[in-house]
């Protein structure tokens, strides 16, 4: 059976979506000086290092244990937790990518979480 999943991480291996993604989001940490960043749903490794790299403070929060270890493998803080979680401190800029598309019907409940994390000004 093949699934979702297994379709989306065929996808990511023949697109240049993580490298269109970086330079979008790396636009906007620069122009709105964003020193932290939490990665609610980061992923599969792919992208999370190289905006790490952007910002002072990266956290990545993520459900899939696969996931975990390659963040955590890239030497990043990462949470392994279904959002909303509990998430300690706020951040210039919180990102959300695919998180919404994947929890349809709790959607308010994930942008008032997120809302939440956000730090003043951010």
């Amino acid at each position: 059976m093949y699934t979702y999943m297994q379709g989306f991480e065929t996808l990511l291996k023949h697109t240049n979506e993580k490298q269109i993604f970086e330079g979008k989001i790396g636009a906007y940490i620069q122009r709105y000086n964003a020193h932290s960043l939490l990665d609610i749903g980061a992923g599969d490794g792919s992208l999370a290092p190289l905006l790490a790299r952007k910002v002072s403070k990266y956290v990545a929060i993520e459900s899939k244990e696969k996931y975990i270890a390659n963040l955590r493998a890239a030497g990043l803080e990462a949470v392994q937790a279904d959002f909303p979680a509990p998430v300690d401190g706020r951040y210039d800029l919180v990102l959300m990518s695919h998180v919404i598309s994947y929890n349809r019907g709790n959607q308010e409940a994930l942008v008032s979480a997120a809302w939440k994390s956000v730090a003043p000004n951010g």
